[in-house]
C-alpha cells in the first residue's frame, strides 16, 4: 500500500471463475450466486475501519497473510472482503452456508408452527372423544335402566295375565254353575235349554299353560321368525321392527341386537354349527351374519340381492348352501363358498313362496297357489307336485325321507306319503296354521288362535294345547323337549314339554 490516506472507498470486484480446462471439476467459485445478489450491479464495498494515515516507513504485511477486513457495501449490508490478489474461496462458502442456514431456520420455524397446530388439533379431538365416551356411558346406563324396566313390566304383565286367567276360570265356573242351575229350573218348569252358544260350542280364551318357562321381551314389532342352535345355546328372533335379536335361551338374557334390514324381517335360520345365520326381509334382500363370538354377537358378512319382492323364507346348511323363497314366486340357491354370484333361480309357484325346506338334494316349497312342489336342488327341476290344500297359501311344511306334513290358511294339517305322493290324513285344527314341527311321535303346530297345539303322530289326536300368547303364533322352533314360539304380541316364549306334550 502507498502512504496516501485511505479515505476513498476501496472497491473490490468479485473474482472470476477459473476455467475448467483439462477436465477440472471446478471450485467453490462455480456455486450459483445468492438469489438477492446481482453480481453485475453490485455496489462497491467500503472499508468500515476509521481512516488512518500510514507512514511510508511502516512495514507492510504480505497480502496473503493479511486477515480479512469487515466491509460494508453502499446499501449498508455487511460482507467479507479479502485483501490481496488471490482471495480465499471460503468467501462463497460462507455465503452458501448463510443461505442454507436461513432456509433451514425458516423450514424449522414452519415445522414448529405446524407441530403446535397439530398438537392443538389433537387436544381438541381427545376432548371430543372424552365427551363422546361420557355420553356413551350415559346412554349405556340409560339402556340398562330401560332394559330393567322392560323386564319388570314384562314380569308384571305375566303376573296380570295369570291373575286374569284365574279370574276367567272362576267366571267360567260360575257361568257353568249358573247354566246348570238355570237348566235345572227350566227342567222343573218343563222348558228345554241346551246352554250352548251359536256354533255349538262356547267361545273360550286359551288358558296360559304351565309349560311356558319364560317370556322374552325386547322386540317392538311382531316376532315373525325364530331359530335355535343347541351347540352354542343361542336363540335368534326376527321381527317386523327390522331387527334381529340373539338370546341365551337357558337364562333368557339378551345378547345382541342386529340391524341392517330396511324392511320387516320375515325369516331367520342358523347353520347347524351356529357360526353363520341368514335372514330374509321385505326389503328384497338376504343377509348373512357371522357369529364367531361365543357370546352371540353377530356381524353382517354379506347382503345378497336378486329377488324382485320380499323374502319370506330361508334355510342354510353346513355346506354353506343357502336357499331363499320370495313373493316373486321364485327360489334362489346360492353357494356361499363359491361366492354370491354362484346363483341358480327356480321358478317355483304361480304365486308367492311362503315356506321351504331342503334336505340333501331334495327341496320342498309351499306357495300361495295352495300347492307343494318337490324339486331337485341340483337341477332346479320340479319332479312332484302335491295337491290337496283347498284354499289360500301353504304356510308351513316339514319332511323327512318318507313323510311330509303341511299346514296353511285352510286350517288343515295334512300328512303326505312321499313314496306315493298321496295325502294319508287330514286334521282341521280350527285356526290358520303358521308354523309346524314334528318328530317321531308328535306334531307341534303354531296357530293363529294364539295356541301351540300338540298332536299324536300315530293316532292324529290332540294331545295338548298351550295358551299364553296374546296374538297369533307366527313362528316355531324346537330343540329336544324345549320349544320356542314368536307372536304378534311382540314376545317370544320358551316352552318345556314332556313326552306326552304336556307341561
Amino acid at each position: 500500500m502507498s502512504d496516501t490516506t485511505l479515505r476513498n472507498p476501496i472497491v473490490e470486484e468479485a473474482p472470476s471463475s477459473p476455467s475448467r480446462a483439462n477436465g477440472d471439476m471446478g471450485s467453490v467459485w462455480d456455486l450459483p450466486p445468492l438469489p438477492h445478489v446481482n453480481s453485475s450491479k453490485s455496489p462497491p464495498y467500503i472499508v468500515e475501519e476509521d481512516a488512518v494515515e500510514i507512514p511510508a516507513s511502516t512495514v507492510v504485511v504480505p497480502a496473503r497473510a493479511q486477515p480479512p477486513s469487515r466491509l460494508r457495501s453502499a446499501d449498508g449490508s455487511l460482507s467479507i472482503a479479502m485483501d490481496g490478489p488471490n482471495p480465499s474461496p471460503h468467501f462463497v462458502s460462507l455465503e452458501n452456508v448463510a443461505r442454507l442456514y436461513l432456509e433451514m431456520k425458516n423450514e424449522r420455524d414452519f415445522l414448529v408452527r405446524e407441530s403446535a397446530s397439530i398438537f392443538n388439533d389433537r387436544v381438541a379431538v381427545v376432548n371430543q372423544l372424552r365427551q363422546l365416551e361420557l355420553q356413551l356411558n350415559d346412554l349405556l346406563q340409560q339402556k340398562g335402566r330401560l332394559e330393567e324396566t322392560l323386564d319388570t313390566l314384562g314380569l308384571r304383565d305375566e303376573e296380570n295375565r295369570e291373575k286374569i286367567a284365574a279370574l276367567d276360570e272362576k267366571v267360567t265356573n260360575i257361568s257353568t254353575e249358573s247354566l246348570r242351575f238355570e237348566a235345572t229350573v227350566r227342567g222343573l218348569k218343563g222348558d228345554s235349554y241346551t246352554g250352548q252358544t251359536r256354533g255349538g260350542q262356547p267361545r273360550t280364551r286359551p288358558k296360559p299353560s304351565a309349560a311356558c318357562q319364560r317370556t322374552l321381551y325386547g322386540h317392538t314389532g311382531n316376532v315373525l321368525g325364530v331359530d335355535v342352535c343347541g351347540g352354542t345355546g343361542v336363540l335368534i328372533t326376527a321381527s317386523s321392527d327390522r331387527s334381529l335379536r340373539t338370546w341365551d335361551f337357558s337364562t333368557g338374557r339378551r345378547l345382541d341386537t342386529l340391524y341392517g334390514h330396511e324392511g320387516w324381517v320375515h325369516a331367520v335360520a342358523f347353520a347347524d354349527s351356529g357360526e353363520i345365520a341368514v335372514s330374509g326381509s321385505g326389503d328384497k334382500t338376504v343377509k348373512v351374519w357371522d357369529f364367531d363370538d361365543a357370546r352371540g354377537r353377530g356381524t353382517c358378512r354379506a347382503t345378497l340381492r336378486g329377488h324382485d319382492a320380499g323374502v319370506t323364507c330361508v334355510q342354510l346348511d353346513d355346506d354353506n348352501v343357502l336357499v331363499s323363497g320370495s313373493l316373486d314366486k321364485t327360489l334362489r340357491r346360492v353357494d356361499l363358498n363359491a361366492g354370491p354370484d354362484d346363483v341358480s333361480v327356480i321358478q317355483a309357484h304361480e304365486s308367492g313362496v311362503y315356506c321351504l325346506q331342503f334336505l340333501r338334494h331334495g327341496l320342498a316349497s309351499g306357495g300361495g297357489d295352495s300347492l307343494i312342489r318337490m324339486h331337485d336342488i341340483r337341477t332346479g327341476r320340479c319332479h312332484r307336485t302335491l295337491q290337496g290344500h283347498s284354499r289360500g297359501a301353504v304356510r308351513a311344511l316339514q319332511f323327512d325321507d318318507n313323510h311330509l306334513i303341511s299346514g296353511g290358511t285352510d286350517q288343515d294339517l295334512r300328512f303326505w306319503d312321499l313314496r306315493t305322493a298321496t295325502c294319508t290324513a287330514t286334521i282341521n285344527v280350527g285356526a290358520r296354521i303358521n308354523a309346524l314341527k314334528f318328530d317321531q311321535s308328535r306334531v307341534y303346530v303354531g296357530c293363529a288362535d294364539r295356541t301351540l297345539k300338540v298332536y299324536d303322530m300315530q293316532t292324529k289326536s290332540l294331545m295338548a294345547e298351550h295358551g299364553g300368547h296374546l296374538g297369533p303364533v307366527m313362528c316355531l322352533a324346537g330343540l329336544e323337549d324345549q320349544f320356542f314360539t314368536g307372536s304378534t304380541d311382540q314376545t317370544t316364549k320358551v316352552w318345556l314339554l314332556r313326552a306326552d306334550g304336556t307341561a
